[in-house]
């Protein structure tokens, strides 16, 4: 009499949405089976999760062995492949959350969440070597490492005629920078003439500094032009104090206040090649000497 071993059968099906087949294996009773690697072709996106024994729910690796007791159904289950998009602060501090996401899905770039470098703020998503808008749209086909982008935060310096004309462009300075306040490049209102530069409540000279940490608005100050009046006695003695006026106004001639030369009399004022009396008014235009006529 001869014997021959017990033998079970082993069998493969897969779950819907793959294809292919895999012949069946005969492996003797109480022996150890390796489970194999699946033959079978996945539908897209998918990837081998485990096998699936008989009606159990446990899955079971490709490569770890199972007792044979009975012939044997295995099932090859399949799970989403995903992939892991990460954020790089680039420089910047706190972290942001890495999101799980299915082979060939789009992702939504999320608006930053790290903390800026000084001086910078967020300029956008680096993905590789294209540069990216928070809420753009990516397809993710593998590990994506998302990295921001920072630019310096800059300013603008920004000119006020402040009733004067012309214009002049605003310069943009990067946060917490000095900058050289100009000479002024507006034409002053008639009468005028330019005084400084104010910021805020502080008057600034032509060539001060200033650190600019904002939007900053630089005003133009205008002053009077104003002309001096001048008396001069001609031979005659003492003094008389000049007087200011401001431009284009008019100036009474007052009395004299000189005294005269020996045997001379006080006989009016001389402005230019024109003579006046006490009393006449004269436009002022110009620094302006008033001389004693005797």
């Amino acid at each position: 009499r001869s014997w021959k071993d017990i033998e079970f059968k082993v069998t493969f099906q897969t779950e819907a949405g793959a294809s292919g087949t895999m012949d069946p294996k005969t492996v003797n009773k109480g022996s150890k089976y390796e489970l194999p690697t699946p033959t079978f072709k996945s539908e897209e996106g998918k990837e081998f999760a485990g096998w699936k024994v008989g009606d159990g729910t446990e899955l079971k690796k490709a490569g770890e062995a199972i007792d044979i007791s009975g012939d044997v159904k295995l099932t090859a289950v399949w799970k989403d492949i995903e992939y892991k998009v990460s954020f790089n602060a680039n420089g910047g501090s706190e972290t942001m959350k890495s999101q799980i996401v299915k082979k060939g899905k789009e992702y939504t770039l999320p608006a930053n969440g790290f903390t800026a470098p000084e001086g910078k703020e967020f300029d956008g998503w680096m993905i590789g070597t294209e540069k990216k808008a928070a809420n753009d749209k990516i397809t993710i086909n593998a590990d994506t490492e998302v990295k921001a982008i920072w630019k310096d935060i800059e300013y603008k310096v920004s000119f006020n005629g402040n009733s004067g004309t012309g214009k002049m462009a605003e310069q943009l300075v990067k946060k917490g920078k000095e900058y050289t306040l100009p000479a002024n490049g507006f034409t002053a209102p008639e009468g005028k003439k330019f005084d400084g530069w104010m910021i805020g409540t502080e008057k600034k000279a032509v060539g001060a500094k200033i650190t600019v940490n904002a939007n900053t608005e630089v005003k133009a100050i205008w002053k009077d032009i104003e002309y001096k009046v001048t008396f001069n006695g001609n031979t005659g003695t003492g003094s008389m104090t000049e007087a200011t006026v401001k431009k284009g106004k008019e100036y009474t001639l007052p009395a004299n206040g000189f005294t005269a030369p020996e045997g001379k009399k006080f006989d009016g004022w001389m402005v230019g090649t024109e003579k006046k009396a006490v009393g006449a008014k004269i436009t002022v235009n110009s620094d302006t000497e008033v001389k004693a006529v005797w």
